[in-house]
């Protein structure tokens, strides 16, 4: 009797199509007011700054594609050596916070001597999905830089540097010629993808290096060329500038 009283008042509780239109109203409503929503206790999604093509972007995708990833729909994380480069991983932050104007977190596992910076937020992956970052296994997926960081010099210059400070190394190659010792510093990249050795070989071409590929490996084997490399490209890892500055120094 009750409820034919309530049907008699307020008309029918709505069907399926009249209710799920009511939660697609709702949802623009909270979009278009999302802090009504937070008010509300309401989860909306963060809101991030969506920055232009720049260098600094292109650096960002370069860490992504060396030492970063989408975990899911909501997070990524970009791995770090917790105790050598934490200076480099306070720079990655500040970056993330520079471009999307958005706070991290880092999660450290000593005893695995590694750490994540973890970035949550809906807006970030979409964008970055737009901007070429893929999810899922970067090598089954073999994973290649985006075609508009070839639109811009500056722009491989940046990724190169956000791809060797994260994913590459420079070491001390010493050998013996004729009786004589030679002792010089030497870069490499390494992956596991065919179409991102490829892209860093075109990169490093299209700024007068002469880089040699050799299976999943780029090298700057010439002093002169890694001398210019420190020099014109740079680091923004301090680790592997005192690498450098030690390997020219011996």
């Amino acid at each position: 009797m009750g409820g034919k009283r309530y049907f008699e008042i307020y008309g029918a509780p709505g069907s399926i199509e009249s209710r799920r239109k009511g939660g697609i109203n709702s949802s623009k409503k909270f979009i278009l007011n999302p802090e009504w929503a937070r008010e509300k206790g309401f989860v909306v999604r963060k809101e991030i700054k969506h920055p232009r093509k720049s260098s600094r972007l292109a650096e960002f995708i370069g860490i992504m594609i060396g030492d970063g990833g989408i975990r899911n729909r909501y997070q990524i994380a970009i791995s770090y050596n917790w105790k050598q480069d934490k200076k480099y991983a306070t720079y990655i932050q500040k970056l993330v916070e520079n471009l999307f104007g958005i706070s991290s977190a880092r999660y450290i596992r000593k005893e695995l001597g590694s750490a994540d910076i973890v970035v949550t937020g809906r807006n970030l992956i979409e964008f970055l999905e737009k901007k070429g970052i893929k999810k899922g296994d970067k090598v089954i997926n073999q994973i290649d830089v985006p075609n508009w960081i070839f639109e811009h010099k500056q722009y491989q210059v940046a990724c190169l540097k956000g791809l060797f400070d994260t994913d590459g190394c420079v070491y001390h190659h010493k050998y013996k010629v004729n009786g004589k010792w030679y002792s010089f510093a030497k870069i490499a990249f390494t992956s596991y993808s065919l179409p991102l050795c490829k892209a860093i070989f075109r990169m490093l071409k299209n700024l007068n290096f002469n880089p040699k590929l050799y299976g999943n490996r780029i090298y700057l084997y010439k002093k002169a060329e890694v001398d210019r490399y420190f020099k014109e490209i740079g680091t923004n890892n301090p680790r592997y500038i005192q690498r450098y500055n030690k390997f020219v120094s011996t």
